[in-house]
């Protein structure tokens, strides 16, 4: 019957952690009968009308009863407040059916069926409260209120007539009876019930204070109950934590939960079962558990109780112990146990050690100990060998059975020391084995205390020694010997070592290196010390040797300096053989002191070589070296040599004089040559060597020789030859300059003047790249103008042509250029810019402008009038021209003075009659047809400039894209030109018709702004504006306002560089409508500022010109501001940038002026 009311009630099973298993289970019973109730209320309704189809059931009421109940069990699902309360909702609605039930029966005035109908309900609604009660209060008020309602009943079937048909006091009887029957089996119900909770909550009570986990699981619901240590143990907060977990997570194999059931149902229960559980964060341990299993009267199981002992520990100590009792076994070390008794003698069989038979063992060996002495009770298999006894033969004796003659008693006594004491010992002795062999054993002593902190067994570990005390014996008298052997050596002996991580060391030093090296003899400072006395150049060649001699595992052999701390230099001989010890690789080696052999040889070598002191007396320098891989380390040098080159002949022997005599770019020249002498014997070529006065040109002549194994030796003479170098060249260049010159000037005479210009600048070409210069160019004066300009030009490909910004420049910006041209005071040499006076500020500020960094200037005069000059320009580097070169120039500057007089003065008589009849009818053509006649051809041409630009593509490289895009590029800039000139003549005629009305500032900003953000953005320039909200108007003409933004913008972007920043503000000052255009440009000096708006001129301007343009642009927007009667201010610093503020009368809004 259980299984099927499970079966049936499992639909309604109830998912809620925070309502316990009881409530849970209470909660899905009452569903389930809270839908057979409103079954049966559905169902009674046709058989009520089958028995009597004229009695008065409302379907409605039914069917809203019925639903009322049904509705209890969906809501229980969706609201937590229902499900948490459902017993008090299930009698209230209980009620609201016993209320209908009432009415129905009193609407049929208490018919038979009815009244039976009635009081079967009445006692269902009763039991159902009695059972769900938890007190007895309900089930006391709920029978009153159920009297009061038929009471009630029964008095409006009275009013109402004709009155009940069964006899009142029978229903009421019968109510009170079945009331009276319930109240009383349902009070003996909760007494049972509390009955049973106070054992459950004593039994819940001592569990709880166990230290075991204690459980309750059922087959259905798996854990019902567990105690506090039980959700502990699993890793769980409290019992009700763990009672909503999963049973099949607590197994570290969830297979063993099916498999111990499996064995509890076949067994009634498991019996000290040690199973593998599993924490809640994942942790294992091992559970020690037992179980019953209670089961029902049909022999199932109802539920199983059991314990669970977390035995992880002790398990871990088992094991350790096992492996422990093996290690000590098996250990090489004899192993000693002896015990302090507590309570009078010691049991054998406390540790186990003697097989359980105490009593055999102590009868066979005598006594255990003799009272005081601690007795043995266990020695390893070690312990065995080492002293002939067997462990039995040992049990209960006392460690002087190891004692002999030779034995040192205090190490026994020790070994028998019965004080408690917890501190170790350790210490040597002879003892003796079974047949009386001595032996030395080295003994560790320590004590094991028991519980109550006292001293219970001393462990002792015996070492046999005896083979490493005869080697210890045995290595001390070697290394004695060795010791004295080393230091009876004439020299310093030491043993160095190089380990595979790279260590090096020395393990020993003789007494010798503090008398021979003044060094310490400790091995580790000897070490760090010996290479900081060995100069530097010979340290790095002796430590190449021995890492070579480390690597290959060969002896070394190396000769080299050692400076004593005192001062004092010695030369050692330092030799050493490698062998393979313990690992390491060491090198047995010894130093010997052959400073007076090293000088002996040196006074050989000086009386052999005297008879080369003739080479050491010449003025030319000469010095004798030594070749190692190609580079030359000095022996000797002469004076000669120290004078030329700078060098003191003591501080370079010994040193690579290559790295101080070799140019740079030429190491691998001077390698080779070192190579060649030694090979060949003999060499004789021109180098360049670096001197203390720079680079000079020598012839050198070089010998070389090789002596046995010492290094290949070479003489060098070095012969100063720079002079005559120099002479050769600089006779050569003045034979071809002067024949270009004499070519060019008879080009000039035969020249016509039509073709002089082309000729001219074929000259200015090639005498500009013979000379090595970056620029050459031909300056007319106009005196008339006082001012001058850039007629020819030629340039290198890498050099910025000038020539469009060098037009028409006031003599008044290079005062002291021009002073020095009238003084003819001859040629203008200029090799560094810093070398120019401040008075010619004007001047360097634009060759810095032009990049040039030397300037040669050679005047042109005819007759003695001043008309202009030749110019020559370095750009890349410095250039100082000779004064032949400039006499040669000067030549060329007076032939193309005389090229430039003869066409003027031709051209000048062909031209006066023409130019006095047209001069006032080409301005008026050049006006009226300077729009039509060059701007639409001009159009033309850019246009198909860039459609051939277009056509090409960005990819293509080549002469045809080069020029289109040079088309364009002029055409622009002459359409510009073109612009501000036409604009400029209107101007100043006043021809330019301009309408005077409100224009919106703000407006006509930001469109031009748009039109030049591309080029600002090509340019990479941060173009942007700075507008009011409102409309700014001013009185003003449109057009006008429109070429001055254009300029002034035009212009920020052209002088800012990459990076810049140009800013356009408007703003509403009140008395003026203001335009601010700002940029962070080159900027200007403050003194330029006022000629910056007349004609033709610019802040970048003269010889050094950097930047193109008219110089129209500012002269027409100052003529258009001053038209519109406005103003226009500048201010500008050089290097930080320039702002143009231009200001406007204001104007009020067009919609204000409309009526």
């Amino acid at each position: 019957m259980d299984d099927l009311w499970q079966q049936i009630v499992s639909p309604f099973r109830l998912e809620d952690d925070a309502l316990s298993q009881e409530e849970r289970s209470r909660v899905q019973d009452f569903r389930l009968l809270t839908l057979l109730g409103a079954v049966l209320i559905l169902l009674f309704g046709p058989l009520y009308a089958a028995t009597n189809p004229d009695a008065v059931d409302p379907l409605w009421a039914r069917l809203g009863v019925a639903g009322l109940l049904g509705a209890l069990v969906p809501a229980s699902y969706l609201s937590r407040h229902v499900r948490h309360r459902f017993v008090s909702w299930l009698r209230g609605a209980l009620f609201i059916v016993l209320v209908w039930l009432v009415a129905t029966t009193t609407l049929n005035h208490f018919a038979g069926e009815f009244a039976v109908g009635l009081l079967l309900g009445y006692t269902i609604i009763v039991a159902f409260v009695g059972v769900s009660a938890q007190s007895g209060r309900p089930v006391t008020w709920f029978p009153a209120l159920s009297l009061a309602l038929v009471g009630g009943g029964l008095g409006v079937s009275y009013v109402t007539g004709p009155g009940p048909q069964i006899n009142p006091l029978i229903l009421l009887a019968g109510v009170a009876g079945i009331s009276l029957a319930e109240g009383v089996a349902i009070r003996r119900l909760l007494s049972t019930r509390r009955a049973l909770r106070n054992r459950e909550e004593q039994l819940h009570v001592i569990t709880g204070n166990v230290s075991d986990g204690i459980y309750r699981s059922t087959p259905e619901d798996g854990l019902v109950y567990a105690n506090q240590a039980f959700a502990e143990l699993f890793g769980y907060e409290s019992p009700e934590a763990i009672l909503q977990a999963d049973s099949a997570s607590f197994y570290a194999n969830p297979s063993d939960r099916q498999r111990l059931l499996k064995e509890e149902h076949e067994a009634d229960g498991l019996d000290q079962m040690e199973v593998r559980f599993r924490r809640k964060d994942g942790t294992p341990f091992i559970g020690l558990v037992s179980s019953t299993v209670v089961r029902d009267a049909d022999g199932k199981p109802q539920y199983y109780d059991g314990a669970v002992t977390d035995i992880t520990e002790r398990k871990q100590r088992q094991r350790r112990l096992r492996v422990l009792s093996e290690v000590v076994e098996q250990a090489d070390d004899g192993i000693l146990v002896t015990a302090l008794p507590r309570n009078g003698t010691p049991t054998f069989g406390d540790l186990a050690f003697a097989n359980g038979e105490p009593d055999a063992l102590v009868s066979k060996n005598g006594s255990s100990g003799d009272g005081a002495n601690p007795p043995i009770v266990y020695a390893n298999r070690a312990f065995e060998e080492m002293t002939g006894y067997r462990e039995e033969e040992l049990l209960g004796r006392t460690v002087e059975v190891l004692e002999g003659p030779e034995t040192d008693p205090s190490v026994i006594n020790a070994l028998q020391d019965a004080d408690r004491d917890t501190r170790g010992w350790e210490g040597e002795t002879i003892n003796y084995q079974k047949d009386g062999t001595p032996y030395v054993a080295h003994w560790n002593t320590t004590s094991v205390q028991a519980e109550e902190a006292e001293v219970e067994y001393r462990a002792s570990i015996q070492r046999d020694v005896t083979d490493r005390r005869e080697m210890e014996e045995r290595l001390r008298d070697q290394r004695s010997r060795l010791r004295g052997m080393a230091n009876s050596i004439p020299g310093v002996t030491y043993q160095f070592y190089a380990r595979p991580d790279g260590t090096r060391g020395c393990h020993f030093v003789s007494e010798h290196a503090g008398e021979v090296l003044g060094l310490s003899t400790d091995p580790d400072a000897f070490y760090e010390q010996f290479d900081d006395c060995v100069p530097a150049p010979h340290r790095a060649r002796s430590q190449n040797e021995i890492e070579d001699a480390i690597e290959q595992e060969m002896p070394w052999r190396i000769e080299l300096p050692f400076d004593r701390p005192s001062g004092d230099r010695l030369w050692l001989l330092d030799t050493a053989t490698p062998e393979r010890r313990n690992g390491e690789l060491v090198f047995n080696g010894v130093m010997i002191d052959i400073t007076e052999r090293k000088t002996a040889e040196r006074a050989l070598r000086d009386e052999r070589d005297r008879f080369e002191s003739l080479f050491e007396s010449l003025p030319t320098p000469v010095m004798r070296c030594t070749v190692e891989d190609g580079t030359s380390y000095v022996s000797t040098v002469n004076e000669a040599f120290a004078h030329t080159f700078g060098v003191d002949p003591e501080a370079v022997e010994g040193e690579n004089i290559d790295a101080t005599i070799v140019p740079d770019d030429a190491e691998q020249e001077g390698s080779a040559l070192n190579r060649r002498a030694v090979q060949e014997g003999a060499l004789k070529t021109e180098v360049r060597r670096r001197t203390k006065e720079g680079p000079r040109d020598f012839q050198l002549q070089a010998t070389g020789r090789t002596r046995g194994d010492a290094p290949p030796e070479i003489h060098a003479i070095y012969t100063d030859i720079t002079e005559r170098t120099r002479l050769e060249e600089t006779l050569t260049y003045r034979s071809e300059l002067e024949s270009k010159i004499v070519d060019i000037s008879t080009r000039f005479i035969n020249t016509p003047i039509d073709d002089l210009d082309r000729e001219i600048e074929a000259a200015l070409q090639a005498i500009g790249a013979f000379v090595d210069a970056d620029r050459s160019y031909v300056f007319l004066f106009d005196d008339e103008a006082a001012t001058m300009s850039n007629t020819h030009e030629w340039r290198t490909e890498a050099t910025a042509s000038t020539q469009s910004r060098l037009q028409n420049i006031p003599y008044a910006e290079t005062p002291w250029f021009m002073a020095r041209m009238r003084r003819r005071e001859g040629p203008l040499r200029v090799p560094r810019l810093e070398d120019l006076p401040p008075e010619a500020a004007g001047l360097r500020q634009r060759l810095e402008a032009g990049n040039v960094q030397s300037l040669l200037v050679l005047p042109m005069l005819n007759d003695q009038d001043l008309i202009g000059f030749v110019g020559f320009d370095a750009v890349r580097q410095q250039r100082d021209w000779d004064a032949d070169t400039v006499m040669l120039l000067r030549v060329l500057s007076d032939a193309i003075s005389n090229a430039l007089q003869r066409k003027t003065a031709e051209k000048e008589m062909l031209a006066a009659k023409e130019e006095a009849e047209d001069a006032n009818r080409m301005k008026s053509v050049f006006l009226a047809n300077m729009s039509h006649e060059i701007r639409t051809p001009l159009t033309s041409i850019i246009g198909f400039a860039e459609a051939i630009g277009d056509e090409l593509g960005d990819e293509t490289a080549g002469p045809v894209l080069r020029f289109a895009q040079l088309i364009e590029k002029s055409g622009n800039r002459l359409l510009e030109t073109l612009d501000g000139v036409l604009n400029l003549s209107k101007l100043e005629a006043g021809e330019m018709d301009l309408t005077i009305e409100p224009v919106n500032l703000a407006v006509q900003t930001a469109e031009t702004a748009d039109q030049f953000a591309p080029q600002a953005q090509a340019s990479g320039i941060s173009l942007h504006t700075d507008l009011d909200d409102a409309p700014v108007w001013a009185r003003a003409d449109e057009g006008a306002v429109h070429i001055v933004l254009r300029n002034l913008i035009s212009n920020a972007i052209k002088y800012t560089n990459e990076g810049g920043e140009v800013e356009v503000r408007v703003r509403d000052a009140g008395t003026a409508a203001v335009m601010a255009i700002e940029d962070t440009g080159i900027g200007m000096n403050p003194e330029q500022v006022t000629d910056l708006f007349e004609a033709f001129r610019q802040a970048s301007e003269g010889l050094g010109r950097e930047y193109e343009g008219t110089g129209l642009g500012l002269a027409v927007t100052k003529q258009a501001v001053d038209h519109m009667n406005g103003s226009i201010d500048v201010e500008t610093e050089k290097g930080v940038g320039t702002r143009f503020v231009v200001r406007l009368p204001t104007a009020a809004s067009p919609s204000d002026l409309s009526p």
